[in-house]
């Protein structure tokens, strides 16, 4: 066989292997890329699980931690209002306490009064009245027969019967009788009537004792409402410094608690926050890689294609200059079948032996 017979079929099945090279290379650069594709898909579903379930971590360690604080405050407010009603409980213990003293001596002061009342209406009444009207009448009466004289004036220098003869002196003894007895029934009327007044001025006197008497109640009943305000002050000050002293207390746990409840929530966004980047990072990651494996791809699928031109144009030179060496057109599909029917060896195992 001359060589001119011999190199077309060298160029054909050279052409040949290279066109059938870079469309393996193409193919490989495919599936390169599409395994890129897939790993980057992995790659990404895998950080978006790890992120959801950092996420869910978070999550659960913030509703634990929130928890555990609104039942601590819970817990702590309650006691805190536990110690403010027992400080008013025993505020109010102490205002009762001084009700009681001020009620019992109230009442000691009422009785002293009752009773000087009670004397007032024994020495005041009907029977009483009248017995001491009789007894100023009977007084009056005594004292009108003590003052009254008994015999007629006798001898001296101021008789006035002196010297009279005793007809005269009869006369003088009548008319003095008379005048005697006229005298008694003028005392007697006039005692009478002066003891009438004597009911009025009993009971004058008996109000004005009963009010001397009662004066001392008196004036300890007005001391006692007077200094009920400053007894009592004590109690309400303790009431009102309980309340206030428990007011703030609960305010501080309220936001003690609060503060614990920021605390957890910003854990959770630190977490969420990582969890996200770490997402994010491993997202750009994968789409860097996959960028690279792509271009890398591309640049294999380009090289592919010069070879599959160059083969393309080697069988074309082939077919042009020594016709079809297999028995028809020189083309891809012919030097194929003759690379895999062991005729012609592929691109870069080709030998000269036999030639």
């Amino acid at each position: 066989m001359c060589y001119a017979a011999v190199l077309p079929i060298a160029a054909a099945v050279i052409g040949a292997g290279t066109s059938v090279y870079g469309a393996a290379q193409s193919a490989g650069a495919a599936k390169q890329a599409a395994q890129a594709t897939e790993t980057a898909n992995l790659r990404t579903q895998q950080a978006q699980n790890q992120a959801f379930n950092q996420r869910m971590e978070a999550a659960r360690r913030q509703t634990e931690a929130q928890s555990a604080v609104m039942n601590q405050t819970m817990t702590d407010r309650y006691a805190a209002a536990q110690q403010m009603r027992e400080a008013q409980g025993s505020a109010m213990d102490l205002n009762k306490q001084n009700l009681l003293q001020e009620n019992q001596t109230a009442e000691a002061l009422r009785a002293e009064g009752d009773k000087r009342a009670q004397e007032l209406l024994g020495q005041t009444n009907a029977e009483q009245l009248a017995r001491s009207q009789a007894e100023r009448a009977q007084q009056q009466n005594l004292l009108l027969d003590q003052n009254m004289p008994t015999t007629g004036p006798g001898p001296g220098e101021t008789d006035p019967g002196a010297g009279m003869d005793s007809e005269t002196r009869k006369a003088l003894a009548r008319r003095g009788a008379e005048a005697a007895v006229n005298v008694r029934e003028y005392g007697a009327k006039t005692a009478k009537l002066a003891s009438y007044g004597q009911p009025i001025m009993d009971v004058g006197q008996a109000i004005t004792g009963s009010k001397f008497g009662i004066m001392p109640a008196q004036a300890a009943s007005e001391l006692l409402r007077a200094g009920a305000p400053v007894r009592a002050l004590p109690g309400q000050i303790a009431f009102r410094n309980a309340g206030s002293e428990g007011t703030s207390l609960d305010e501080l746990i309220r936001s003690r608690g609060q503060s614990g409840l920021d605390t957890a929530g910003l854990s959770y966004g630190n977490d969420i926050s990582l969890a996200n980047l770490r997402q994010g990072n491993e997202n750009v990651l994968a789409a860097n890689t996959l960028g690279q494996a792509k271009a890398d791809a591309a640049y294999k699928q380009q090289l592919a294609g010069i070879w599959s031109q160059l083969g393309n144009l080697g069988l074309y030179g082939a077919g042009y200059f020594g016709g079809n060496p297999f028995g028809g057109g020189a083309s891809v599909g012919s030097a194929q079948g003759a690379i895999n029917s062991g005729a012609v060896a592929p691109p870069g195992s080709f030998s000269y032996r036999g030639l």
